[in-house]
Protein backbone atom coordinates (compact mmCIF):
# COMPACT_ATOMS: atom_id res chain seq x y z
CA UNK A 1 0.00 0.00 0.00
CA UNK A 2 3.02 2.62 1.17
CA UNK A 3 4.35 1.45 -2.04
CA UNK A 4 1.87 2.80 -4.16
CA UNK A 5 1.53 5.47 -2.40
CA UNK A 6 4.79 6.66 -3.27
CA UNK A 7 4.86 5.91 -6.72
CA UNK A 8 1.70 7.74 -6.83
CA UNK A 9 3.49 11.20 -5.02
CA UNK A 10 6.82 11.04 -7.26
CA UNK A 11 4.66 11.27 -9.99
CA UNK A 12 2.64 13.95 -8.81
CA UNK A 13 5.96 15.20 -7.99
CA UNK A 14 7.86 14.64 -11.86
CA UNK A 15 4.75 16.52 -12.99
CA UNK A 16 5.10 19.54 -11.31
CA UNK A 17 8.84 19.99 -11.93
CA UNK A 18 8.63 18.81 -14.91
CA UNK A 19 8.14 22.70 -15.93
CA UNK A 20 9.19 26.08 -14.53
CA UNK A 21 6.29 27.81 -15.71
CA UNK A 22 2.96 26.47 -17.11
CA UNK A 23 1.66 28.45 -19.97
CA UNK A 24 -1.68 28.47 -20.80
CA UNK A 25 -1.23 26.34 -23.74
CA UNK A 26 0.01 23.92 -21.40
CA UNK A 27 -3.04 23.48 -19.67
CA UNK A 28 -4.74 19.84 -20.32
CA UNK A 29 -8.47 20.36 -20.75
CA UNK A 30 -10.99 19.65 -17.40
CA UNK A 31 -12.33 16.54 -18.92
CA UNK A 32 -8.36 15.55 -19.39
CA UNK A 33 -7.84 16.52 -15.48
CA UNK A 34 -10.91 15.04 -14.19
CA UNK A 35 -9.97 11.50 -15.35
CA UNK A 36 -6.44 11.75 -14.35
CA UNK A 37 -7.39 13.03 -10.81
CA UNK A 38 -10.58 9.71 -10.45
CA UNK A 39 -7.64 7.50 -11.72
CA UNK A 40 -5.48 9.04 -8.82
CA UNK A 41 -8.85 8.85 -6.55
CA UNK A 42 -9.37 5.26 -7.71
CA UNK A 43 -5.67 3.93 -6.84
CA UNK A 44 -5.68 6.17 -3.46
CA UNK A 45 -9.04 4.21 -2.59
CA UNK A 46 -7.75 0.92 -3.88
CA UNK A 47 -4.46 1.20 -1.94
CA UNK A 48 -6.15 1.70 1.50
CA UNK A 49 -9.37 0.43 1.67
CA UNK A 50 -8.39 -3.66 1.19
CA UNK A 51 -11.25 -4.72 -0.57
CA UNK A 52 -11.31 -8.22 -1.80
CA UNK A 53 -12.49 -8.61 -6.02
CA UNK A 54 -15.50 -9.79 -5.05
CA UNK A 55 -16.41 -6.20 -2.88
CA UNK A 56 -14.37 -4.42 -5.65
CA UNK A 57 -17.10 -5.71 -8.12
CA UNK A 58 -20.04 -4.78 -6.50
CA UNK A 59 -18.53 -1.56 -4.82
CA UNK A 60 -16.67 0.34 -7.61
CA UNK A 61 -20.56 0.93 -10.16
CA UNK A 62 -22.99 1.51 -6.92
CA UNK A 63 -19.52 4.48 -6.10
CA UNK A 64 -18.82 5.81 -9.53
CA UNK A 65 -22.74 6.54 -10.16
CA UNK A 66 -22.84 7.96 -6.49
CA UNK A 67 -20.38 10.13 -7.88
CA UNK A 68 -21.53 11.26 -11.02
CA UNK A 69 -25.02 12.22 -9.16
CA UNK A 70 -23.08 14.43 -6.95
CA UNK A 71 -20.60 15.84 -9.76
CA UNK A 72 -23.63 16.90 -11.66
CA UNK A 73 -25.58 18.14 -8.14
CA UNK A 74 -22.40 19.90 -7.47
CA UNK A 75 -21.99 21.46 -10.59
CA UNK A 76 -25.88 23.14 -10.82
CA UNK A 77 -25.01 24.46 -7.41
CA UNK A 78 -21.80 26.18 -8.38
CA UNK A 79 -23.81 27.26 -11.23
CA UNK A 80 -26.26 28.53 -9.30
CA UNK A 81 -24.05 30.62 -6.89
CA UNK A 82 -22.23 32.04 -9.76
CA UNK A 83 -25.34 33.54 -10.89
CA UNK A 84 -26.14 34.91 -7.30
CA UNK A 85 -22.64 36.28 -6.93
CA UNK A 86 -22.27 38.43 -10.92
CA UNK A 87 -25.84 39.05 -11.19
CA UNK A 88 -27.03 39.61 -7.36
CA UNK A 89 -27.17 43.94 -7.40
CA UNK A 90 -29.55 43.30 -10.86
CA UNK A 91 -31.51 40.66 -9.81
CA UNK A 92 -35.19 41.01 -8.54
CA UNK A 93 -35.57 40.18 -5.11
CA UNK A 94 -38.10 37.49 -6.04
CA UNK A 95 -35.02 35.53 -8.54
CA UNK A 96 -32.72 35.60 -5.40
CA UNK A 97 -35.24 34.64 -3.17
CA UNK A 98 -35.90 31.24 -5.82
CA UNK A 99 -32.06 31.26 -6.67
CA UNK A 100 -31.45 30.85 -2.26
CA UNK A 101 -34.35 27.98 -2.29
CA UNK A 102 -32.47 26.34 -5.20
CA UNK A 103 -30.00 26.05 -3.47
CA UNK A 104 -31.33 24.70 -0.13
CA UNK A 105 -32.78 22.13 -2.40
CA UNK A 106 -29.35 21.24 -3.98
CA UNK A 107 -28.23 20.51 -0.32
CA UNK A 108 -30.75 18.74 0.94
CA UNK A 109 -30.73 16.49 -2.37
CA UNK A 110 -27.14 15.85 -1.50
CA UNK A 111 -28.00 14.83 2.13
CA UNK A 112 -30.78 12.56 0.46
CA UNK A 113 -28.19 11.10 -1.89
CA UNK A 114 -25.57 10.48 0.22
CA UNK A 115 -27.64 8.98 2.85
CA UNK A 116 -29.08 6.51 -0.33
CA UNK A 117 -25.59 5.49 -1.12
CA UNK A 118 -24.37 5.02 2.24
CA UNK A 119 -26.56 2.04 2.37
CA UNK A 120 -25.99 1.12 -1.25
CA UNK A 121 -22.14 1.11 -0.71
CA UNK A 122 -22.50 -0.74 3.11
CA UNK A 123 -24.42 -2.95 1.49
CA UNK A 124 -21.15 -3.86 -1.10
CA UNK A 125 -18.45 -3.51 1.34
CA UNK A 126 -20.03 -3.80 4.89
CA UNK A 127 -20.57 -0.62 7.34
CA UNK A 128 -17.05 -0.79 8.71
CA UNK A 129 -16.02 -0.15 5.36
CA UNK A 130 -17.67 2.45 4.23
CA UNK A 131 -16.85 4.26 6.90
CA UNK A 132 -13.05 3.67 6.40
CA UNK A 133 -13.97 4.95 2.91
CA UNK A 134 -15.75 7.97 4.30
CA UNK A 135 -12.05 8.43 6.27
CA UNK A 136 -10.21 7.50 3.10
CA UNK A 137 -11.90 9.94 0.83
CA UNK A 138 -11.10 12.87 3.32
CA UNK A 139 -7.68 12.04 3.53
CA UNK A 140 -7.32 12.02 -0.08
CA UNK A 141 -8.92 15.39 -0.60
CA UNK A 142 -6.18 16.92 2.32
CA UNK A 143 -3.69 15.30 0.34
CA UNK A 144 -4.85 16.65 -3.02
CA UNK A 145 -5.58 19.99 -1.34
CA UNK A 146 -2.21 20.31 0.36
CA UNK A 147 -0.27 19.08 -3.18
CA UNK A 148 -2.31 22.02 -5.10
CA UNK A 149 -1.22 24.45 -2.23
CA UNK A 150 2.41 23.14 -2.49
CA UNK A 151 2.75 23.70 -6.31
CA UNK A 152 0.71 27.30 -5.97
CA UNK A 153 3.62 28.45 -3.61
CA UNK A 154 6.18 26.64 -5.75
CA UNK A 155 4.71 28.66 -8.78
CA UNK A 156 4.83 31.81 -7.06
CA UNK A 157 8.27 31.55 -5.89
CA UNK A 158 9.85 30.55 -9.59
CA UNK A 159 11.78 33.37 -10.61
CA UNK A 160 9.68 34.88 -13.71
CA UNK A 161 11.23 35.37 -17.19
CA UNK A 162 11.40 39.11 -16.23
CA UNK A 163 13.26 38.53 -12.89
CA UNK A 164 15.82 36.87 -15.32
CA UNK A 165 16.62 40.58 -17.06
Amino acid sequence: MKKLMSILMICLSISAYSQNQPRKTDVRPRKEQRAKLDSIRIAYINTNLPLSSEEQAKFWPVYDEMKAKLRDLNKKELQTRNELKNNLETLSETDVKSKVELLQTIETDKLALKKEYSSKIAAAITWKKSVKLVRVEKEFKEKIRDELQRRKVERNSAPSDSDMN
